[in-house]
């Protein structure tokens, strides 16, 4: 697996079960020294105290393990994120208006993208649906140059 090497006894697990409906943070106790290549996995094992016994064998549970937390002082969603020209962007909501907002981006994983600089804690941005502000302004000729 790409992260492997990444991979320490003692970091934290999260598990989903149940549609959602069941989810439990664990440590990681053991990490396999072995990997299957051909299908990237490693076996990890997770004590996960049961006390009320909702965790059943042969229970369907997905899990993921937090190789890498950093804190970031502001954040959006990477579903926010739009290229206006050739700049990152998100949309500003003004009332029931938007405004371009040019970003400088940091790390990033699959749900959040640093931000740098191009955006206040607080302010207020389209977080979802974003493409449809993007194709509004696009066919309104709207532009923010700075």
């Amino acid at each position: 697996p790409k992260d492997f090497e990444s991979l320490k006894v003692g970091q934290i697990a999260n598990l989903f079960a149940g549609e959602g409906t069941l989810n439990a943070t664990a440590p990681v106790i053991y990490i396999s020294p072995f990997g299957a290549e051909n299908t990237q996995t490693t076996v990890a094992r997770i004590e996960l105290p049961n006390p009320d016994g909702r965790w059943r064998p042969g229970l369907f549970v997905t899990g993921e393990i937090v190789v890498d937390d950093a804190s970031v002082p502001l954040a959006v969603k990477a579903s926010a994120l739009q290229t206006f020209r050739d700049w990152d962007v998100v949309f500003l909501r003004d009332g029931d208006l938007f405004e371009i907002a040019i970003l400088e981006l940091g790390r990033r994983d699959d749900d959040w993208v640093e931000v740098l600089s191009g955006l206040a804690p607080g302010q207020k941005y389209a977080a979802e649906n974003s493409f449809v502000v993007k194709a509004d302004i696009g066919k309104s000729g709207a532009t923010h140059d700075h």
